[in-house]
């Protein structure tokens, strides 16, 4: 009695540990499908509004990679003006406006590399990255 019960265990084990395992990876499947299509539509919403900011042509800022360039920063002089440094390092991504102290730039990288400006709007100081 117990070897045929054992016996009758180790077919249906045979039988329903495949089915289980094919049904683990079916649902894997379609977690992976939903999350495909969740990326997808955010491509797609990124790439529109990467349209519009291009579509505005002359008014949108262009960042350029200037600003890595460490021979740029050292072109660098106290007094320079905005338009001034932008023509070195490009647009900053990222400004901090004070009107109490004077506005901080910040360019992205490991360390990160700022500017500091007077309420005037000349050059004080800096950190290179």
């Amino acid at each position: 009695m117990k070897k045929s019960f054992l016996l009758a265990l180790i077919c249906l084990s045979i039988i329903f540990v495949p089915y289980n395992l094919k049904a683990q990876k079916n649902h894997s499947i379609e977690k992976l499908e939903k999350r495909i299509l969740k990326l997808e539509q955010r491509v797609m919403e990124l790439e529109k509004v990467l349209m519009e900011i291009t579509s505005q042509g002359e008014n949108s800022p262009v960042f350029s990679d200037k600003w890595k360039n460490i021979s740029n920063w050292r072109k660098l002089q106290l007094g320079m003006s905005k338009s001034q440094v932008k023509q070195i390092l490009g647009e900053p991504p990222k400004i901090k406006a004070s009107g109490y102290i004077g506005d901080t730039w910040y360019y992205p990288s490991v360390l990160g590399g700022t500017l500091r400006f007077d309420q005037g709007g000349s050059l004080n100081g800096w950190r290179e990255p």
